[in-house]
């Protein structure tokens, strides 16, 4: 199957997240957004898989310790699918052992986590009906209907295949492509999750980590567009650090966030929204590190980048401006 990830598309995707998360960044909302996107015959296609659909029937079930995990009752999710797991496989086994991964996950056993998604990969490519675009198709639903760390999974999933599959016998740039929009997708979600400390620093340092080296396998991908998808991940890391309460290693990304649009962007970068954002969040957080000296410094950067930075409304700009400055008056209270 053709599923590509040219230049012309990615670079519309990156700077499309990143409008997105300038606009976000300041009250940590998150835009939910494909990463990944098919043509119409692709689309076509899929939408009569049988594969596809068999996947679906699999996890098409009401179970109550997904209810419990709505509702943010882990503990309690977690006693039930531990007993259901203990059953041993069915036909049913893997929304079991996807949901135990997701329990595992909430409330800190990762070493089990880590065995659980490895069983639940096993189960699922031993179907060789089922194709890494099976698995993204499947976390794209799984996102829709808001299960955000099990479609975090399946992302995941397919991402790993897409580095093993081949096409006309070798791994190619397409599939080297298609890996990342699956990595991109997961960065853009896990800034939507309340996990913990310990999960953000188990999980999400490390995929930040892989999307950066797998940047670096993609040998075409432009300087500047580079950086753009860079700043991206760095982005969503720093907000899921400010939701785990861990400043200093916010303040570390924010840095290396502005970091990165200087140097792929040179004069031009504190005129993207984003640069603008970066500054503020960090004047934040040295604020809630009692650095208000820091703080004042680099909001005064922020407010001087809201000013001059290309919004896709004036009412935009006005709305991070206010916010900026009214963190730049907080900070100089301080003093």
């Amino acid at each position: 199957m053709n599923f590509e990830l040219d230049d012309n598309l990615l670079a519309m995707l990156a700077l499309h997240h990143i409008a997105q998360a300038g606009r976000q960044a300041a009250d940590g909302r998150e835009g939910s957004s494909r990463i990944t996107e098919l043509t119409d015959d692709e689309n076509k296609a899929n939408s009569t898989s049988e594969a596809t659909s068999e996947l679906e029937k699999m996890f098409d079930l009401d179970e109550k310790s997904s209810c419990y995990m709505a509702k943010g009752r882990y503990e309690e999710a977690y006693g039930i699918v531990k007993k259901q797991y203990k059953l041993g496989p069915s036909i049913n086994f893997a929304p079991v052992l996807t949901r135990y991964f997701v329990s595992l996950v909430h409330t800190d056993r990762f070493e089990k986590a880590d065995k659980i998604r490895s069983e639940l990969i096993s189960a699922l490519t031993s179907n060789n009906d089922l194709s890494s675009q099976d698995f993204v198709k499947h976390a794209d639903n799984l996102r829709m209907k808001g299960s955000s760390m099990e479609s975090i999974l399946f992302y995941q999933i397919a991402s790993d295949l897409l580095e093993t599959e081949t096409l006309s016998g070798d791994i190619t740039e397409t599939a080297q492509r298609c890996s990342l929009g699956t990595k991109l997708a997961v960065t853009n979600l896990l800034g939507t999750q309340g996990i913990s400390k310990n999960a953000i620093k188990r999980f999400v340092i490390s995929h930040m980590q892989k999307v950066n080296d797998h940047l670096s396998r993609i040998k075409s991908i432009p300087k500047a567009l580079l950086c753009l998808v860079r700043a991206i991940c760095y982005h969503h890391t720093e907000q899921c650090l400010l939701q785990a309460g861990d400043f200093k290693a916010q303040e570390s990304v924010l840095l290396k966030g502005v970091e990165v649009l200087r140097d792929g962007l040179g004069s031009k970068a504190e005129k993207h929204e984003l640069y603008g954002a970066f500054l503020n969040n960090l004047g934040n957080t040295y604020m809630k590190i009692n650095r208000p000296r820091d703080a004042a410094r680099v909001l005064n950067e922020a407010v001087a980048s809201i000013k001059k930075a290309n919004y896709d409304t004036e009412l935009e700009r006005a709305d991070c401006l206010a916010k900026a400055e009214r963190a730049l008056l907080s900070a100089q209270a301080m003093i």
